[in-house]
């Protein structure tokens, strides 16, 4: 059976998450002159990346995946502080322990 596919294509530059205490910086630049500018604490720092989809259109797909996700990413940097470190530290741990409990596979 043939099979038509779906393409999707997402680009993103410099996407980033700040928090920042809105204080302006003055910043001297070549020639002398004051400029103000923001400094931003980023939580999550700029990053840029591009995502590629294939959907096919058939409900059973047995050669192919149905769906086929490729991305670039080449670096990501997060910063928490310590509060946030502590808080997912303990999020992981919970989630360790519901892992170990066993559970229905489809429970409805």
């Amino acid at each position: 059976e043939k099979s038509n596919f779906l393409h999707k294509f997402l680009q993103i530059f410099g996407f980033g998450i700040f928090c920042d205490d809105n204080e302006m910086a003055q910043v001297y630049n070549s020639s002398g002159r004051i400029s103000s500018s923001v400094t931003h604490d980023y939580i999550l720092s700029p990053l840029s990346f591009e995502s590629k989809l294939r959907q096919s259109d058939l409900d059973r797909c047995v050669d192919f995946p149905k769906y086929l996700l490729s991305t670039k990413l080449s670096e990501v940097s997060v910063m928490v502080s310590k509060m946030q470190a502590e808080f997912l530290k303990d999020l992981g741990s919970e989630v360790e322990q519901v892992k170990s409990t066993p559970r229905l596979l489809f429970p409805e």
